[in-house]
C-alpha cells in the first residue's frame, strides 16, 4: 500500500477536559489524571498514540474504542454517507474497516481521506485495512470552514488526473470536506459547474447557511466570473481566485452555524 500524507496539522477537537459537577464536589485528580492519558487533548500527543501501526493487543483495543466513541463512528456505523458521484469516483464518511474491506470486494483501488484524522483512532485502522484490501490510500486535508488555498488545489487536480480508478473521497462525515472535493472533482475533471453545486447538498449533509457554506461560496464565485465567460475553473483559481476576498463576503447564519457547529460537532 502506497500511502502520501499531503496534510496540514490536523484541528485539535478539544476533548480531554474534565469539569467539575459542583463546587462542593470535583472530580479525583487521579481520575484526571487517568482520563487525559487515555483520551489526551493534544493533537501532536494523540497523533503520537495514534501511529500506525497498531502493535499490541492494548494499542488496537484503545484504537477501537477512540473510533467508536470519540470521533463518533458508533454513529457512522448506521449511516455510512456513501453516494456515488459518477462512474469512477464515490463519496463517504470516515469508513470503519469493515467498509474498506467492502470497498476492497466492489474493486476500489484509491482511496483520497480529506481530513488528516491522525489524532483519531480511525487513521490507523483505516491505514492498515486499506492495506489488507489492497488499495492505495492518500491524505489530502482540507478544512470546511476555511477555502483551499491555490496550492492544495493545484495538488488535487494532479491526484484526481494520476490517481487509480475506481476511487472514493471521504471526510469525517462526509457532509462537508467530502462535498467540496466532489464538486472540484466536477470542475476540474468535467468542467461541469452546475453538478459541482449539486455535490454541496443538504442530501449529503452539507448546511449551506453555516460556516461552511463558504465552499459554496467559492463555487458561486467562479461560476460568476468564471464560468459565465468560458474560463476554466484551474485558469479561473491561477488568474482570479481570491479566497480572503470571499471569506470576507460571506456571511454565514447564526442559527445554521450553531446547528452545525455545536448540535453537530462539524469538524
Amino acid at each position: 500500500m502506497r500511502t502520501i500524507n499531503c496534510a496540514t496539522r490536523p484541528t485539535s477537537l478539544g476533548t480531554g477536559r474534565l469539569r467539575t459537577m459542583s463546587q462542593q464536589h470535583s472530580v479525583s485528580p487521579k481520575l484526571k489524571t487517568y482520563y487525559r492519558r487515555l483520551f489526551p487533548s493534544r493533537v501532536a500527543e494523540r497523533s503520537a498514540r495514534f501511529k500506525p501501526p497498531l502493535t499490541g493487543w492494548q494499542r488496537r483495543l484503545h484504537a477501537w474504542v477512540d473510533m467508536l466513541f470519540v470521533d463518533h463512528s458508533v454513529i457512522r456505523y448506521v449511516y455510512t454517507n456513501f453516494h456515488k458521484v459518477d462512474d469512477r469516483l464515490y463519496r463517504s464518511s470516515q469508513p470503519m474497516p469493515h467498509q474498506v474491506h467492502k470497498w476492497g470486494r466492489m474493486g476500489i483501488k484509491t482511496i483520497i481521506n480529506l481530513r488528516g484524522g491522525m489524532q483519531y483512532g480511525s487513521y490507523p485502522l483505516e491505514v492498515e485495512a486499506a492495506e489488507k484490501a489492497g488499495i492505495t490510500l492518500i491524505g489530502l486535508q482540507l478544512r470546511s470552514r476555511d477555502l483551499p488555498s491555490v496550492e492544495q488545489l493545484e495538488e488535487l487536480e494532479k491526484l484526481f488526473k494520476t490517481i487509480t480508478y475506481p476511487a472514493v473521497l471521504h471526510c469525517k462525515a462526509g457532509a462537508d470536506r467530502a462535498s467540496l472535493g466532489s464538486a472540484l472533482y466536477y470542475l476540474m475533471v468535467h468542467s461541469d459547474p452546475e453538478k459541482a453545486l449539486d455535490q454541496l447538498s443538504l442530501r449529503y449533509g452539507h448546511i449551506k447557511g453555516s460556516k461552511t457554506g463558504v465552499l459554496d461560496a467559492m463555487i458561486e464565485t467562479y461560476v460568476r466570473n468564471g464560468a459565465s465567460k468560458g474560463q476554466a475553473f484551474m485558469d479561473w483559481v491561477h488568474d482570479g481566485y481570491d479566497p480572503e476576498a470571499i471569506t470576507r463576503a460571506f456571511k454565514p447564519k447564526l442559527l445554521s452555524s450553531f446547528f452545525g457547529d455545536t448540535v453537530l460537532h462539524r469538524e
